[in-house]
């Protein structure tokens, strides 16, 4: 997965209610230093997803789909509270591939954000770090899937 449609996800899913939290900025400063993701990239990106309504990009392989989830929840978490509007998009994200309510509250209980930000670096240490892909398994030419605009919510 793209590095964009990552950090775009993640835009997307912080401000699904309206604010951004210190917890949150700080996140969003460590993923892009672990993806290399400069502060005008960023700050492009997030008026990208502000002026249009964004619709949250699902990678294809399976261990990438689970980090890009762990990830989204570790963002939800990083602000102490999981708001509503965030849950939303979480369930619906993971709903889409048969992902139970109760395994997503598990995986919420068990995710780890220093964990969950240390494994995003050692995926991206891979030689596709060169690229501008995201962390993969396995090489795909399958485009992401698209879940439901989160602006609906």
């Amino acid at each position: 997965m793209k590095k964009e449609y990552l950090i775009k996800n993640l835009i997307t899913l912080i401000y699904a209610d309206q604010t951004l939290d210190p917890g949150e900025k700080n996140l969003m400063r460590r993923i892009c230093r672990i993806l290399d993701v400069n502060t005008t990239t960023l700050n492009m990106w997030i008026r990208e997803v502000r002026q249009k309504k964004a619709a949250i990009k699902v990678p294809s392989g399976l261990m990438e789909r689970w980090l890009f989830f762990d990830v989204m929840i570790a963002a939800c978490k990083a602000d102490g509270i999981i708001q509503r509007e965030e849950r939303i998009i979480l369930e619906r994200t993971v709903g889409r591939f048969g992902i139970s309510p109760e395994t997503l509250d598990q995986r919420i209980q068990e995710v780890d954000i220093t964990e969950i930000m240390d494994r995003l670096a050692r995926e991206v240490e891979s030689p596709t770090k060169q690229s501008d892909e995201y962390p993969h398994v396995a090489e795909t030419d399958d485009e992401p899937e698209y879940i439901d605009d989160p602006e609906e919510v």
